[in-house]
């Protein structure tokens, strides 16, 4: 059950909130933390390529272990 305080708590916590995220950025560089994002983004999709080439090897490897053959692929 709502009381009549809890739009009053609702605007006090919103306040907050938006006093900590304002405290959170003084101080920082943001062109800094754009190079950090580009760096974190490229070394992810580096990671997750090379991921992706090994994943495909040992698949085909398990494959032709498993049924002696070729494994599908587009050709």
């Amino acid at each position: 059950m709502a009381t009549k305080t809890e739009p009053a708590r609702r605007a006090v916590a919103r306040l907050g909130e938006g006093i900590q995220e304002k405290a959170w950025t003084i101080g920082r560089d943001q062109r800094a933390e754009q190079k950090m994002r580009f760096a974190w983004m490229g070394l992810s999709a580096g990671l997750g390529a090379v991921a992706t080439l090994l994943a495909r090897r040992l698949a085909s490897k398990a494959w032709r272990v498993a049924t002696g053959e070729e494994p599908p692929a587009k050709k």
